[in-house]
């Protein structure tokens, strides 16, 4: 069971051969690819065998095995952090439906997803050039290495969709946390509330809408339009206090039918119109920045306000340019050659070194 370092958000190895098959799980991606012969994988209760050119992409929490039991048998194993799964990432594979719907249900945290994905790529060579590369990459550990690392996925992802989309074998999906996915439905009405309806999410989310409406019921405590009016609301009122747009603009952004509809709306939510609303935030703001205003413009104490004489510019250059004394230069050799008095600077005789010593 390999651990993926901290800073890593890609790694890879390589599969040891003859070594018992143990199930396991992992909290990130793992990409299984055959290099070369073959072997035997367990998945969620199903044993299928996998060939050269092979690449299984399992979920985050899919028990698996591996067997491999052939000395000519290369498997290597790529490891993907689920932070690798960002909108970019997502956009990156809406050329195909299999690739994205896959990685849609983990980003979402859907509560059905498919246990893991198999592209039999053969021999493409684009796609073992590009396994070579990560593995070299891992191996070199270069500057940049991860960087690099996240452009050869994304590589590899391309070629998956552009070649294999309609030979992929998908899994049917299993069930995951109830909790976390009503979290995930929440943060997807957060961002689409003002262009999807009930039956949309619902499909999204491959329920029923009385099954979503229920849960979320249940969950919240609020019905599927109350949570929608709840984000329209929160989302026009930051852009009142914006003031970039007209009434009829935030209600057409906001998703409602007209400027009527919306000012009923929002005036039962906050017991005030709109207008009204971004009148009275234009004169808190006003007030605000004048108080601000005056505080910056209030004048310091007299000791820091205190000047400087007015002809100081003037007295300057005459202080910088005050000369020493004119005999200064005949004075210091006369310093220097006065004779010190005292024993403890009494010179020794001109014949010192001829001198017996006192010992």
């Amino acid at each position: 069971n390999t651990v993926m370092e901290v800073e890593e958000r890609i790694h890879m190895t390589r599969h040891e051969r003859y070594g018992y098959p143990v199930l396991h799980n992992h909290a990130y991606i793992e990409i299984v690819y055959v290099y070369s012969g073959e072997c035997l994988h367990f998945a969620e209760g199903r044993e299928f065998p996998m060939r050269q050119g092979d690449l299984c992409i399992l979920a985050p929490h899919a028990m698996h095995a591996l067997s491999v039991t052939s000395d000519d048998t290369i498997v290597l194993n790529i490891m993907v952090s689920t932070k690798v799964l960002d909108r970019s990432f997502l956009d990156l594979l809406r050329g195909g439906k299999v690739a994205v719907r896959f990685f849609e249900d983990l980003f979402y945290k859907k509560e059905r997803v498919s246990p893991y994905v198999i592209f039999p790529t053969g021999d493409d060579a684009q796609i073992r050039t590009l396994i070579e590369l990560m593995y070299q990459e891992v191996e070199e550990r270069q500057y940049a290495y991860q960087k690099s690392l996240y452009l050869l996925v994304q590589a590899m992802f391309i070629q998956l969709v552009r070649r294999y989309e309609m030979l992929a074998v998908v899994t049917t999906p299993t069930e995951t946390s109830f909790n976390n996915c009503v979290v995930s439905v929440l943060g997807y009405l957060s961002v689409n509330y003002n262009r999807t309806s009930l039956g949309e999410t619902a499909a999204f989310f491959r329920y029923t809408p009385n099954y979503l409406g229920k849960m979320l019921k249940r969950y919240t405590g609020k019905t599927y339009t109350e949570i929608v009016q709840e984000y329209q609301m929160e989302h026009a009122r930051r852009l009142l206090e914006e003031d970039r747009l007209s009434i009829t603009e935030i209600s057409q952004e906001v998703g409602c039918f007209d400027a009527s509809h919306f000012t009923r709306k929002f005036k039962k939510k906050y017991g005030i119109a709109p207008h009204e609303y971004a009148e009275l935030r234009k004169r808190q703001s006003g007030s605000l920045r004048k108080k601000l205003s005056e505080a910056l413009e209030e004048k310091p104490p007299e000791a820091l306000e205190e000047k400087p004489p007015e002809d100081w510019e003037e007295k300057l250059p005459e202080a910088l340019e005050e000369k020493p004394p004119e005999d200064w230069e005949e004075k210091l050799p006369e310093d220097r050659e006065a004779e010190p008095s005292g024993d403890r600077e009494k010179k020794p005789s001109e014949n010192w070194e001829a001198e017996p010593s006192g010992d």
